[in-house]
């Protein structure tokens, strides 16, 4: 059943047998084929791993809303031969599941072969995405191999389970090498960080090469950890490469957040050029690489306009508005050393904003709302107001600071809830426009109604109200 891509009236013959090796008897597995609006659709994708690692697969699961589901069941069919469950204690990861509250979710292991999982609770589930992982050690030779749920219950057989089953693809690859030409260099440590940020696409067994860390995806960091790797100095985490681990590891790294300010403008007859400063993180820090998207609110030009020689770095231009960026330093960096330039037409407004911020293989916190401008007279806080007020579906929120401080402008519904951060950074004096959407911070649309707008800087504190239409 190698190639087996869902389930559909067919049947599978599994040999399984008790670890202490009595028992065997083969076992004829129905495959599910529901469907219907009372239905959940349950899937499992097709993984690649590398060889002798532990992976995740996770279980998938449609929208679960007003279903009513209390309980679940169900076996997971998989090859011996390619993998390993962890013991029943550990196997089960809720790390991002939609279970929540008071579940209890159990696993059964003793049977080679098959893994069953139950779970029960007062409180109905809700939602769709990920209903649990479960956690697996690969073999350490290369093969294919199919990932098989069977005898799938939603509480008593109400909802059905509309089932597609996924697989399993190990390889044994050379840790590091991204291009795959049987050696790891520094050309390895460049190729992922383009894959990283996207310039470039790895082949599959490119991506599992680079990904060094077992993150399960490329990033800026595996570049760096190559790197360090190529020139012999010891890994912070551990990671595919037989190497020594630092003593500290990444302790250093808890904590650390970013900031962006605008330092020097320079205006001619036809753009404004600034140059962006980065702080908040030091070479002291065991900070490795860093990666990040940015987003203009009008179209402008952004590029790396200084950096050490010791760092690598690039830059991809999405469109006029949209940037990544990835930087490395085997040694470590410092974000005094980075700097951005920014041109966009003169006598218009620039807002920039640093978002899905890696520090190694952390994600810190976004810094939003930065508002590019050069006014000198300004004397005062002031949260002025928003325009088009009432609106549907975006708003423009005007704001005014006398000096550079932090500031933070957040809304919140009618019951004190803050639905969403629109501007969290130093910024210069000036006066300021930063957009809301009416969306909340996860990009769901919010329902029409009046909520506030709260700015804080300093001793300053302030809010609107804005009336979202529909």
């Amino acid at each position: 059943f190698s190639n087996l891509e869902s389930a559909q009236d067919v049947d599978f013959n599994f040999y399984a047998y008790n670890t202490n090796g009595s028992d065997t008897y083969v076992k004829t597995v129905p495959v599910d084929d529901n469907g219907g609006e009372n239905s959940v659709q349950v899937d499992i994708p097709v993984i690649s791993a590398n060889c002798d690692s532990d992976i995740e697969i996770p279980i998938q699961i449609g929208s679960t809303d007003e279903m009513g589901i209390i309980s679940f069941q169900f076996d997971l069919y998989y090859d011996v031969n390619y993998s390993t469950p962890f013991e029943a204690e550990s196997i089960i990861d809720l790390n991002e599941s939609i279970i929540t509250g008071d579940w209890q979710v159990l696993a059964n292991t003793d049977l080679l072969g098959i893994v069953s999982i139950a779970g029960f609770s007062a409180t109905p589930l809700s939602g769709s995405g990920t209903l649990l992982k479960l956690m697996f050690h690969t073999s350490s030779f290369e093969g294919a191999s199919d990932l098989i749920l069977s005898n799938f219950l939603f509480n008593n057989g109400t909802p059905s389970a509309n089932i597609t089953n996924g697989g399993l693809v190990v390889t044994c690859g050379l840790c590091g090498d991204a291009d795959e030409d049987g050696n790891v260099y520094a050309f390895d440590a460049s190729k992922t960080l383009q894959a990283a940020i996207g310039l470039i696409t790895l082949t599959p067994q490119g991506e599992n090469n680079a990904d060094v860390d077992m993150g399960g995806t490329v990033s800026a960091f595996d570049a760096a950890l190559i790197l360090r790797y190529v020139i012999g100095l010891p890994e912070p985490v551990p990671t595919c490469f037989d190497v020594p681990l630092m003593p500290e590891g990444l302790s250093k790294v808890n904590g650390i957040n970013m900031d962006v300010l605008p330092l020097k403008y320079e205006n001619n007859k036809r753009q404004t050029v600034v140059e962006l400063g980065l702080n908040g993180i030091s070479s002291s820090d065991n900070i490795y690489s860093l990666q990040m998207d940015v987003e203009l609110s009008n179209e402008g030009n952004l590029s790396i306009s200084e950096i050490p020689e010791e760092y690598v770095s690039v830059i991809k231009e999405e469109d006029g508005t949209h940037y990544k960026i990835g930087i490395i330093s085997a040694e470590g960096l410092s974000t005094d050393n980075i700097k951005l330039q920014l041109t966009y037409p003169i006598n218009s407004t620039e807002v920039i904003s640093f978002t899905n911020i890696k520090i190694n293989d952390r994600q810190i916190e976004n810094v939003t709302g930065i508002g590019i401008n050069e006014s000198t007279n300004i004397v005062e806080y002031r949260l002025v107001g928003c325009y088009p007020n009432p609106f549907n579906p975006t708003t423009s929120i005007v704001y005014e600071i006398p000096e550079k401080n932090k500031v933070r402008i957040e809304i919140y519904d009618m019951l004190g809830r803050k639905v969403n951060s629109l501007v969290n950074a130093t910024v210069p004096k000036g006066r300021y426009e930063i957009k809301w959407n009416g969306r909340d911070s996860q990009g769901n649309k919010l329902s029409s109604g009046i909520y506030i707008a709260v700015m804080k800087t300093g001793n300053y504190q302030h809010s609107i109200k804005m009336n979202l239409l529909k």
